[in-house]
């Protein structure tokens, strides 16, 4: 995985305005966070905060790129959730959710990452209503 994590860090040089990188740049560092219970020197949101704005700006600039934010989002999502943030989970994942339900109203098949994305948003709903 570090090796991994340094491919990534070069590639986020060499192309930073692809939000894969910082997708699969944050994943990984997550990864062997939770293996070797050390934070990073990095904060992983500000990471997935970085692909996230520049989904949103591609999306703004007109670009196809709903999927992508779907994914991004709930991995992000993800992150939060398991360090018990489920009021910023919440927030990262409204995106997707909101697509999951006007797709399903429609009588439109939405995919996993949808589907998990909304299930995870309503958990995350119900966590931080408890609080």
């Amino acid at each position: 995985l570090q090796y991994a994590i340094n491919c990534f860090h070069i590639a986020s040089q060499l192309i930073p305005n692809d939000s894969r990188v910082y997708n699969h740049l944050a994943i990984s560092m997550s990864r062997i966070e939770e293996q070797t219970q050390q934070h990073s020197n990095m904060p992983i949101e500000d990471i997935y905060q970085t692909g996230l704005n520049l989904l949103v700006q591609a999306a703004n600039a007109g670009c196809a790129v709903d999927d992508e934010i779907d994914s991004l989002s709930l991995n992000f999502g993800l992150y939060l959730a398991k360090r018990d943030m489920f009021a910023d989970a919440c927030q990262v994942l409204t995106f997707p959710a909101s697509r999951w339900e006007e797709k399903t109203k429609g009588g439109q098949e939405s995919s996993r990452t949808l589907a998990d994305a909304h299930r995870l948003w309503k958990w995350c709903r119900s966590q931080f209503c408890k609080a």
